[in-house]
């Protein structure tokens, strides 16, 4: 009987010695990869539902890029605003009156080309016309610049007569939009 029990313990140590150094680790590694190919499992979900977002999202982004070219297309660059002023100066003989100064003087014009754009935020400048000729005149140029895409609000107008002198001389001053976030094209 007690060969028995020597027989019954060994074999009982063994099989624990085994478990703890066997099993144990296999039982482990095992739990591990099953852990690990959850959480691939998960990654791999999420790359495929991103993957059918990409579509939509290089669609979106296309979509952007054409509303942003449009904008642009119809702003007035820093290297524009000289044909601004010959623009205006030509509307302005279209309705027979005489556009006498325009300001800011050129240096500002310069200076503000040097200047980059601060925050991709369009630029604006503050343009004052002195306009010469009759009143009819006068008043179809600025319904003009008011209609035009650069125009952003009037914030001067003064208006009298010059003694001696048929029609009126006209102050407008207004807001030009220069151009879009990053456009120096």
């Amino acid at each position: 009987m007690k060969r028995w029990l020597i027989y019954i313990t060994a074999t009982a140590v063994l099989i624990i010695v085994w478990l703890v150094v066997v099993m144990y680790p296999i039982q482990r590694d095992r739990t591990e990869f099953l852990d690990r190919s959850a959480e691939a499992e998960r990654q791999l979900a999420d790359f495929q539902a991103t993957v059918q977002q990409l579509p939509n999202f290089i669609e979106s982004r296309r979509r952007l890029d054409e509303l942003k070219s449009a904008l642009h297309s119809r702003l007035y660059s820093k290297e524009e605003i000289l044909q601004l002023f010959d623009r205006l100066r030509i509307g302005a003989r279209e309705q027979g009156i005489e556009v006498v100064e325009i300001s800011p003087p050129v240096e500002e014009l310069l200076e503000l080309n040097r200047q980059a754009p601060q925050d991709g935020r369009p630029q604006f400048l503050n343009l004052v016309l002195t306009l010469s000729g009759d009143f009819i005149g006068v008043g179809k140029f600025v319904g003009g610049i008011e209609d035009a895409p650069y125009f952003r609000g009037i914030n001067q107008c003064q208006i009298s007569t010059v003694e001696g002198k048929p029609g009126i001389r006209a102050v407008v001053g207004f807001r030009a939009l220069l151009s879009g976030s990053g456009d120096q094209g």
